[in-house]
């Protein structure tokens, strides 16, 4: 995994399209009447969902809600990670991922997936290789979060965000090989979520995409030259201010349509 990736170009767009929750789906679910499509084996471990098809696979669909009662995720196809571990870029500094090990946990409160307990909390949302995920997250507030692309036994790409009290919200991205980041981690352009806000990001012939909001696109066709099938996985990690408080209202993905 010699090969690194190249210069990202920032882009904007005017024209994202939300992703509209549906309330009767997100009920349902949350009530334990969810269809085939959550349904677990009668033994085993759930495992990691696939992306094998174009239509949209839900991942997860929630409503607001003021009930403070913790609900596991077992009725729905995204699953904890408790056994993550890498080191980031800079070891030593907790704000570029430090020495990350998972102690946290993962579950809906209040309507929407939240980290329940700990600070460095991984979430694996499916294993894929080219998809398109979109949703939505409150991402506000101070402190760190990260996404894993094409995760796989410590091989793969790192996208991570932190917000400071005074000094911005920078993005940076690294690869990871044998659990260790191969660079010093490549800064991108600055963005401070807002909270609750639409995004959609994408993989494709190894190109990685991110647009949140409706205006801003944070990276446009950055260059994965070493990506692979593998997990998506997203987590939060500890600072001086501590992990960020990730609320996920929804998720869904799908493999690109295809061009025509």
């Amino acid at each position: 995994m010699a090969a690194r990736y190249s210069h990202c170009t920032v882009w904007h767009s005017s024209n994202m399209v939300g992703f509209v929750t549906s309330v009767a789906l997100a009920l349902s679910l949350l009530n334990g009447t969810a269809g085939p499509v959550f349904a677990q084996g009668k033994a085993g471990p759930k495992k990691t969902p696939l992306v094998p098809e174009r239509n949209w696979q839900i991942l997860f669909s929630g409503q607001p809600t003021k009930r403070k009662t913790v609900i596991p995720l077992d009725k729905f196809p995204v699953l904890a990670n408790d056994t993550l571990e890498f080191v980031g870029p800079r070891p030593g500094d907790r704000y570029q991922l430090g020495k990350f090990r998972t102690d946290g946990q993962w579950g809906i409160r209040q309507g929407l997936i939240r980290r329940t307990a700990g600070e460095n909390a991984a979430l694996v949302l499916a294993e894929a290789e080219d998809f398109e995920l979109e949703g939505r997250i409150n991402a506000e507030g101070v402190g760190g979060w990260f996404w894993l692309l094409g995760w796989k036994d410590g091989n793969g790409y790192g996208l991570y965000n932190i917000t400071f009290k005074q000094s911005g919200s920078p993005w940076f991205a690294t690869e990871f090989e044998d659990h260790d980041a191969l660079n010093s981690g490549e800064e991108l352009r600055p963005y401070r979520w807002k909270g609750e806000q639409p995004f959609w990001m994408s993989v494709e012939n190894k190109k990685l995409n991110l647009k949140i909001g409706n205006r801003t696109a944070v990276i446009r066709d950055m260059p994965l030259p070493n990506y692979q099938r593998g997990q998506i996985i997203l987590g939060t990690y500890d600072t001086r201010y501590g992990p960020k408080d990730i609320q996920i209202r929804s998720l869904r993905i799908r493999l690109p349509p295809k061009k025509k």
